[in-house]
């Protein structure tokens, strides 16, 4: 908005808006919006706050985007970062110095793109990506000595390492994962349609695990795609797509919080 002064009084006596300051609002084009958005960080919090402001810098970030899902899925994700972000903030003032000094920082963002293409088309909830990007694991202080009840938390290495040896060696040793369409596959994952990754290393013949639902028929669906999605369960890692021991928690941020 540009402000202009007030008028002077003294000319305008029969003006009773004479002394009322004036608010021109004037529209930036499209193409300059798009072009101060390409300075900030792509899809991330200054965007959120940035297309916020109006529709019609909203109207003129969305190409950028990619559709309006993609920024909804982008306000969820920063939702989330922020939640998890005050959840471990808490659980590091609970754990024990050695706990706390064992965890490692941020999962670096080729392990983190790995993981999310190594379980494609399933996909991670964003409050397991938002804590890998606080910390990604930590690393092992001896058997039994883990954060919790003495299991180890794994890192994004190490869950795509688990995941591919759950899914049995053949699909281990190829490296890739298939398609919905390979019907003669003997792969657990598919066979079921939910995928489970371990989250924490192997304790006593346990292991928490997390389970990922997978619509029938839509491999393009989101985070919300079943009440199964991303809650976190007790398996036996000898044979992890057998029924689970118990369910620890819906989600990701609720297990945390027990802890």
């Amino acid at each position: 908005p540009l402000r202009l002064l007030p008028r002077n009084s003294a000319d305008n006596d029969d003006d009773d808006n004479a002394n009322l300051p004036l608010t021109l609002f004037a529209t930036t084009p499209e193409d300059v919006i798009q072009r101060i958005l390409s300075f900030l960080s792509p899809k991330a919090n200054d965007w959120i706050s940035a297309d916020s402001t109006c529709k019609t810098w909203r109207n003129a970030a969305l190409p950028l985007w990619g559709g309006i899902n993609r920024r909804t899925d982008a306000i969820q994700y920063l939702s989330a970062r922020r939640r998890i972000g005050r959840v471990w903030h808490n659980l590091e003032a609970f754990l024990g110095r050695d706990v706390r000094s064992s965890l490692n920082g941020p999962v670096d963002e080729k392990d983190e793109a790995h993981l999310k293409d190594a379980i494609k088309p399933w996909i991670l909830p964003h409050s397991l990506s938002a804590s890998l990007e606080i910390h990604d694991g930590e690393w092992s202080r001896g058997y039994g000595k883990g954060m919790v009840m003495g299991a180890r938390l794994l890192t994004a290495r190490e869950i795509v390492e688990g995941m591919l040896r759950w899914r049995g060696g053949a699909v281990a040793k190829m490296g890739i994962i298939g398609t919905a369409n390979d019907s003669d596959s003997a792969d657990p994952a598919w066979a079921s349609h939910t995928l489970k990754i371990p989250l924490f290393s192997e304790t006593g013949a346990r292991q928490i695990a997390m389970e990922l639902s997978l619509r029938i028929g839509d491999n393009n669906d989101h985070h919300n795609n079943g009440r199964m999605h991303g809650r976190v369960v007790v398996v036996s890692p000898s044979a992890p797509y057998a029924v689970h021991y118990r369910v620890e928690a819906s989600c990701w941020e609720r297990f945390l919080t027990l802890i």
